[in-house]
């Protein structure tokens, strides 16, 4: 579920933005100027009511306006969120909608002040009227609608800022530049009953990591792990997520010892005293799950335990964080905090996500940075925390497979990660803890 809202001056592409993210999070856009100007073009009453006020750039009235949306958003196509372009315009219209998101049980994610100063948008709107024959883009009317802009609209900036979802955005930019900065701000809530869904994914990411931790001893290669996870998998009615994702030839990821992330099964044999990383994502009834356990193999290095302590502990601070009130950044700067505390590092170059529908979703979560920054989190976010450290430097390799990806200077790596929902009462972990069975 995505609930976003643009605003913005005349000329800022809000609607070309507003299709964009539509497009990017199957929602519809719901731009009331396109509705209004349908109604005007069909000659509908309310098109003949409007017809003068848009002509003449004036706004329609409130509770015109307050009636429209509030019907489109009681429409089904409407109830796994949508864009809305073009309102509210004032302040009761800003009340309003708060008050129509209250009776569906709603809530916006995050709205979007696109930037850009008048004679920019003045100019726009200009080749707009004249590249689409606009007959209501006078020059009279824009210079009335960006007055009433800056007069009514304008303050509606500060009553969203102190909601903490706005997100400013500098729209004097190339399209698809202003598109990715978006992207990234535009973290998906999930409804309860997705959560639930995500969660029974969860129990079989949890059941095959259990799984794989009674196998994985000292003989038995990663590639008959992977054989393994991916015949109970199917049995659970889930699917491998990682198989063929962006041409991944696996079912999970399995790294050993200095390899951090992303490692191929194939023949390599366990050995006593190895660590072995085992990423798993689930899809199940349209929803994934994903977790990571750095599994001891008989007896390990003193080091070794110590590494897979410390990462424990930083995904379990991590977790801590994932509070509705929270902002983004506490998770990273709690992880890196419990890394370096213990004198290791913090992998930089690879971060956690979003996750859902897609394995991965907006935003990124870097295991690093300070506190207080970034979107503030909210009940129905769902992200994947996977703090992934060294016990040496946090430089990486990428190996020739492009695929495996080990710390530069050889030394032990560990990844743990749980798919965790934030919801009232506090983080709510999806994959079930998983304990390692020593052999």
């Amino acid at each position: 579920m995505a609930d976003i809202l643009l605003l913005g001056p005349q000329g800022a592409g809000k609607g070309t933005q507003g299709r964009l993210i539509a497009a990017e999070f199957g929602i519809p856009h719901v731009a009331t100027g396109d509705m209004l100007r349908a109604a005007i073009y069909a000659d509908t009453e309310l098109g003949r009511q409007v017809k003068p006020l848009y002509d003449a750039g004036r706004l329609v009235p409130d509770d015109l306006m307050i009636a429209l949306i509030r019907e489109r958003l009681a429409a089904v196509d409407a109830r796994e969120g949508f864009v809305l372009d073009g309102f509210p315009r004032t302040m009761p219209q800003a009340e309003a909608l708060e008050e129509m998101l209250r009776e569906i049980g709603r809530d916006l994610d995050v709205v979007f002040e696109f930037q850009l100063a008048d004679q920019v948008g003045r100019e726009r709107m200009l080749r707009r009227a004249a590249e689409e024959s606009r007959t209501d883009d006078t020059p009279e009317a824009i210079d009335e609608r960006l007055r009433l802009y800056h007069a009514e609209t304008e303050p509606l900036v500060e009553y969203f800022r102190t909601r903490g979802n706005l997100v400013g955005i500098h729209a004097d930019r190339p399209v698809q530049e202003v598109f990715r900065e978006i992207q990234q701000a535009v973290i998906i809530r999930k409804a309860p009953a997705e959560i639930e869904r995500m969660a029974r994914a969860g129990e079989v990411v949890a059941d095959t990591l259990a799984l794989l931790g009674e196998h994985a001893r000292p003989g038995v290669t990663t590639q008959e792990l992977d054989e393994l996870a991916d015949e109970f998998i199917r049995s659970r009615g889930g699917t491998p997520t990682f198989k063929g994702y962006r041409g991944y030839p696996a079912s999970i990821c399995a790294s050993p010892n200095e390899m951090v992330v992303h490692g191929i099964p194939g023949l390599y044999a366990l050995r006593d005293g190895d660590i072995l990383s085992v990423d798993v994502g689930v899809t199940l009834d349209g929803f994934v799950a994903d977790s990571a356990y750095t599994f001891a193999i008989g007896e390990v290095s003193e080091e070794a335990e110590r590494l897979l302590e410390g990462c424990q502990a930083a995904l379990a601070a991590g977790i801590e964080q994932c509070r509705v009130g929270s902002r983004l950044s506490d998770i990273s700067h709690a992880i890196q905090v419990a890394t370096e505390e213990q004198g290791f590092s913090v992998v930089r170059s690879l971060v956690g996500h979003g996750v859902g529908r897609s394995m991965h979703e907006e935003p990124q979560i870097p295991n690093y940075g300070e506190p207080g920054r970034g979107p503030l989190l909210a009940e129905g976010m769902t992200f994947a925390i996977e703090p992934m450290i060294t016990a040496g430097g946090a430089d990486v390799v990428l190996h020739d497979d492009e695929w495996s990806i080990s710390s530069a200077d050889g030394s032990l790596a560990a990844h743990f990660e749980h798919t965790v929902a934030i919801t009232a009462d506090g983080p709510r972990i999806l994959t079930a803890a998983t304990t390692a069975v020593r052999s």
